[in-house]
Formats: structure tokens, C-alpha cells, sequence
């Protein structure tokens, strides 16, 4: 019977994630087009540059897009690239899980997988384009390695080398880096494993080397945008982005404090380290405007293994009830939309469909503001373009701003613009708002500023456009300068 039982439980979860998986296909993010304009660019030759000839570092994730780069050279396709990446970081996620040395010593082992591979974050991210997949693997295999050293110090070595990886592949794994240096220190107290841990940074001081002459910066171009808040709006984001999670994704967070508050002498452990300071980290920067919880992911593992460690500690439950509630868990994210989007993003899709026809009507090689940086740049090939929001303009980016002046400001990521500094550029066409434009419903500060300007009014002209494609009509709605 139990046998029967675990065949159906198996199938059951397997079934379950196939249904995320489809529910989240069309979760391909506008954001993460910026990365393969680099990629692009990098394999004409151009550089890892948003704009040919402009070095600006307006991505955070290195090694994720030179991976994208290397897969996109042999399939010319890096769209699919991107998705080849993610999925074998989501099958590299279960083969750690499934056969590293450290899972093989726990209790629910099996349990513990697929908690963590079944995770509604885990999997849109796979979809979404972004190095969230890439990025948690990396920061789990050096945990991992961390914690099966026994008197092996070569593993702390392993741990130091995924950590840069893990560095490289989005600059947040400096937390952990941090964390596990203090593990190291504290907990294991062996100053041989920290040295061997510590050496591996010099891969991480060659990029910092390397990407000071390229840049002209050692930190992304979005650190000054992204990490930029006005008041405390940043911080209040960080909460409710915190209270989302709690209220969503498998409901992880609230079971931990159960059994960590309930079931046990309280203790604080690696885990509740790792925990507690990942998420004060994501309340600190604002969390984040994107679907399905991304910067949550790379905790899920530790949540999961903390409570199950705290199962195996505190009381004895039933195998059958265990695997209910698993399955349960697991389908109720299923009803959540913030967790399975079941649409195409709207922003990528008409940016697409903007960028291809920007690209057969527009004069080439003309300068184009805008606020959408991923999807329509990336089709619209033979252009220069005005990133207004600033991830990929330093100029905009490092603008000091102290008040709120249009809405969009508060959402993390939006506060910057400069329509004075965009206007002084000349840029050829202004395209306010969104990938279809607007008219005069300004968004972010960039097209306020340039909208109220004098010299825009003097300059531009309002043009709009009927765009039917096989799923939108619109109108497709911009600014060009006048002939002087």
C-alpha cells in the first residue's frame, strides 16, 4: 500500500509542477531583453555594451549573460539561450539536491526536493529570463560544500570558488559570502578552511579589476538606480514586499515561525543567520516590482531545510500526512496570479511588436528616449537609444533626487529621470511612458520633466500610429523633433 502510495504521491508532484510550468510560460520579463542586447552586441563584436560604443554596465548579472553569449553563438538564438541556461540551472538545482554528500546525511531528503524544485519562484524564474535559477544553485552547491568539509579544507576552496560564481552571476550572493565567512569563523572556527575559503576571491578582485577599465565603475550601473530610494518609501516597499511573501509562496515563511516559536526551545542556528539577514536584505533595497517573489528564491532552500530540520528535532510526523500537506502546499499556488501570471507581460509583448516596427520605419541609426530598455531596443537592431529610467545611462543613474514628483517614483527602480539632460542629447523621437507611448500621461520623471519643458514643446511634434498585430491593435503613440 505504501508503495502504491508513494507511486501516486511522485506522479502527483510531478503533474503539479508541469501545471506551474505551463501556467508560467509566457513570464519572459522586459527586463531581461537588456540582457541579451548585450549578448548581441557582444557577439558582433561591439562589446558588452548597451549602445555601441557607450560603456555603461547596466546589468548585474556577468556571468549569466556570458553564458547566454556563449550558447548564443553556436544556436544563433539568444532568446532560447536564455531559456537553455535557466533550465539547466533548474535541472542543475535537482541534481545537487537530488546526489550532493550533504543532502544524503538528512532526514526527508526527498521531501526537501521537492518542496524546493516545486516553488512557484523557483519555476517562473526558470520562464522569466532573469539569473534567479543560476544564481540560487550557485548559492546552495557553496552552502553545500560549506557544510561537508569535516576535515577536508579543499572544500572550503569549492565553497569560495561557487560563491564568486554566485558573485558574478548577481552581486547580492555577497551576503551570503559574508554569512559563510562568518560560519567559517564562528561556527567551524578553522582558520586553514577560512584562508582556503578566502583565496577564492581573487576571482572576484579580477573582475572588480577588469570591470573598473572597462566601466570606469566597480559597481552596475543599476546599483544607482535600484539601490536608490526617496524618504522612506523604499523601506515601506520592503515591508509590504516582505508581507506578500509571507501571505504567498507555499506559505513558507509562516510555517518556519511556527515550528521555530512552538515546537522547539528557541536556538538561533545557520539557517535562522542565513534567514533573517537575506530578508532584511530585500527589505533594505525596496524588494522588487517584478512578479512571483524573485529576489524570495534564493532563500526558499534554507527555509525549507530549516523546517524540516525543525520536524526532524521537535516531533514525529506521519509520512502520509507529511506528503498531504506537501501536495497541498504545492497546489494552492496554483490560485495565486502574483505566482502564475497565465498571460504574456504585456510590456515585453508590445515592445516586441513597437521594436520590429521602430526598426522598418523609423530613419536607422536615429537616437530614441524611452523608458522600456528591454524589448524594444532588443528588436529595433539599428538604433541608439536614451535609457530615461537610467539602468543603462550613467548620467541619469547617478542623479541625486530628494522629493517625489510623478507616483511611479516610488516603486523601486523608477525614482531617477533627467528631461533636461535627455533633451540636451537631441534625442531623434521621445517615446513617453510605456513600450506604446503616450500623449500626455506621464509615468516617470524623465517624460514630466521633459513634457513641461519649453524646449520640447518648441522642438517636438506629436505623431501616433494604428498597429495591429496577431494579438493587439493600438496606437503606437511618440514624439519626433522637428527638422531645424
Amino acid at each position: 500500500m505504501k508503495k502504491y502510495f508513494n507511486t501516486f504521491f511522485y506522479a502527483i508532484v510531478i503533474l503539479l509542477i508541469c501545471i506551474l510550468f505551463f501556467l508560467n510560460i509566457p513570464n519572459y520579463v522586459d527586463d531581461a531583453f537588456i540582457t541579451l542586447k548585450y549578448a548581441r552586441n557582444f557577439l558582433d563584436g561591439n562589446g558588452l555594451v548597451w549602445n555601441v560604443g557607450e560603456y555603461v554596465q547596466g546589468y548585474t548579472n556577468f556571468l549569466h549573460l556570458i553564458l547566454i553569449s556563449f550558447l548564443g553563438y553556436f544556436i544563433n538564438d539568444l532568446y532560447l539561450s536564455s531559456y537553455v541556461v535557466n533550465f539547466i540551472s533548474y535541472f542543475a538545482l535537482i541534481l545537487l539536491l537530488y546526489k550532493h554528500r550533504f543532502m544524503k546525511e538528512l532526514p526527508y531528503k526527498s521531501l526537501i526536493l521537492i518542496t524546493i524544485i516545486s516553488s512557484s519562484p523557483i519555476i517562473v524564474w526558470t520562464l522569466g529570463g532573469m539569473e534567479t535559477v543560476l544564481f540560487t544553485f550557485f548559492i546552495l552547491f557553496a552552502y553545500f560544500e560549506l557544510e561537508s568539509t569535516k576535515d577536508n579544507n579543499f572544500n572550503y576552496l569549492n565553497s569560495g570558488l561557487l560563491i564568486n560564481l554566485a558573485i558574478l552571476t548577481r552581486p547580492d550572493a555577497a551576503i551570503f559570502a559574508f554569512i559563510y565567512f562568518m560560519i567559517i569563523l564562528i561556527n567551524h572556527k578553522n582558520i586553514k578552511g577560512l584562508i582556503k575559503y578566502s583565496s577564492a576571491f581573487v576571482i572576484l578582485m579580477l573582475y572588480i579589476f577588469w570591470t573598473y577599465n572597462y566601466y570606469g565603475d566597480i559597481l552596475p550601473n543599476t546599483y544607482y538606480v535600484k539601490s536608490y530610494g526617496i524618504g522612506s518609501f523604499k523601506y515601506e516597499f520592503g515591508f509590504y514586499y516582505l508581507f506578500f511573501i509571507i501571505k504567498r509562496p507555499m506559505f513558507l515563511i509562516p510555517i518556519y515561525i511556527f515550528f521555530k516559536m512552538f515546537f522547539k526551545k528557541f536556538e538561533f542556528t545557520k539557517y535562522d543567520a542565513i534567514i533573517i539577514i537575506f530578508l532584511s536584505y530585500i527589505v533594505n533595497v525596496g524588494g522588487d516590482h517584478m512578479t512571483a517573489f524573485r529576489f524570495y528564491a534564493p532563500v526558499i532552500p534554507f527555509l525549507t531545510l530549516a523546517i524540516f530540520s525543525l520536524i526532524s528535532q521537535t516531533i514525529k510526523v506521519n509520512d502520509l500526512l507529511l506528503k498531504c500537506i506537501i501536495l497541498l502546499l504545492i497546489t494552492s499556488q496554483i490560485f495565486f496570479t502574483s505566482l502564475t501570471p497565465r498571460d504574456t507581460d504585456y510590456v515585453p509583448r508590445i515592445g516586441k511588436v513597437v521594436g520590429k516596427y521602430i526598426d522598418e520605419n523609423f530613419e536607422k541609426n536615429s537616437l530614441i528616449a524611452l523608458n522600456t530598455a528591454g524589448t524594444l531596443p532588443f528588436y529595433a537592431k539599428d538604433f541608439k537609444f536614451i535609457d530615461m529610467l537610467g539602468l543603462n545611462d550613467k548620467v541619469i543613474s547617478k542623479r541625486r533626487i530628494d522629493t517625489i514628483t510623478i507616483f511611479m517614483q516610488k516603486y523601486p527602480g523608477h525614482s531617477k529621470g533627467d528631461g533636461k539632460y535627455v533633451l540636451g542629447r537631441k534625442p531623434d523621437y521621445i517615446i513617453f511612458g510605456s513600450s506604446e507611448g503616450t500623449k500626455d500621461s506621464i509615468l516617470f520623471l524623465s517624460d514630466y520633466e521633459i513634457y513641461h519643458s519649453e524646449e520640447f514643446k518648441e522642438y517636438y511634434e506629436f505623431h501616433k500610429v494604428l498597429i495591429e498585430s496577431e494579438r493587439d491593435t493600438f496606437y503606437f503613440q511618440y514624439y519626433i523633433r522637428k527638422k531645424e
